[in-house]
């Protein structure tokens, strides 16, 4: 029992990797000094723009000029630190991505090792799963078995389908629509 939960939770932390990467990437990015002056920025765009909004170009074009002027410069300011922002983050994920996979596998790789001859679930006998019950069993010393490798594998392609459900309920626009034919109209 406590083996087949310990590669449940291994199973479930490797799919929900990215998840994980996600939230740690935001609370780090969200407290740096490029994340607030963007915010900032962003601030001044919206004020700069309702600013032009009530202008009039044609009885105003000194005062509209040089709010255009000062709204320009802080776009390309504000585009700067974007991009500055998307690196950091990006650096800070693959960071992130990468230490958490490594501990995620270390830990598997472990699970692995320590319970590789035990059997994660003991089948009945009447149970005959014929064409792959070596496969299923290896390494394990009974033949009636599951062992740790195949129970990581099932766990995980279960994980994996259940989030791609999920995803699919609650994303239904991401789903893939087919092509749009290009076909000649005449």
């Amino acid at each position: 029992m406590f083996r087949g939960l310990v590669i449940l939770l291994l199973a479930l932390l490797n799919n929900l990797n990215s998840g994980i990467v996600s939230c740690i990437q935001d609370l780090l990015v969200r407290n740096s000094e490029t994340h607030n002056r963007l915010r900032s920025l962003m601030r001044q765009l919206r004020q700069l723009r309702r600013t032009a909004n009530t202008i009039s170009a044609q009885q105003e074009f000194a005062k509209w000029a040089r709010n255009d002027r000062k709204l320009r410069a802080t776009e390309d300011e504000f585009n700067a630190i974007r991009d500055k922002h998307t690196q950091e983050k990006m650096k800070h994920g693959f960071l992130i991505k990468a230490c958490i996979s490594c501990v995620l596998y270390l830990c598997v790789a472990v699970v692995f090792w320590w319970f590789k001859n035990d059997p994660v679930i003991v089948l009945p006998k009447q149970a005959n799963l014929w064409p792959i019950d070596s496969l299923v069993s290896y390494p394990c010393d009974e033949t009636d078995a599951v062992s740790i490798f195949a129970f990581y594998s099932a766990a995980n392609s279960g994980i994996s389908c259940l989030q791609a459900i999920f995803n699919n309920i609650v994303y239904p626009s991401a789903r893939l629509m087919p092509a749009a034919s290009h076909a000649k109209t005449s």
